[in-house]
């Protein structure tokens, strides 16, 4: 974690935020040696597109898919359907 001491009067705060955005870092903000805030990226969503892509890019079962297809099915029809959600 990166540190930055509020009273040093150089800051430069618009560049300390975009580069806590751009690279994903977390600063912790001291006044003097104290600790009192921490700037800290935004996690980022993803897209259709994006998951599309991440999908495409994992590696296949290849002869495992049948059986684990079959596995799924068959866990599948082993549940029953609940008109109620809350129902346990």
């Amino acid at each position: 974690m990166e540190k930055q001491d509020i009273s040093n009067p150089s800051v430069d705060w618009v560049s300390l935020v975009r580069h806590v955005a751009a690279d994903q870092v977390t600063v912790e903000l001291s006044d003097g040696a104290v600790a009192i805030a921490q700037v800290v990226p935004v996690k980022k969503s993803i897209s259709m597109k994006d998951f599309a892509l991440i999908m495409s890019r994992l590696p296949s079962l290849g002869e495992d898919a049948a059986s684990f297809a079959r596995d799924v099915e068959s866990a599948r029809s082993n549940f029953k359907e609940v008109s109620d959600p809350w129902e346990s």
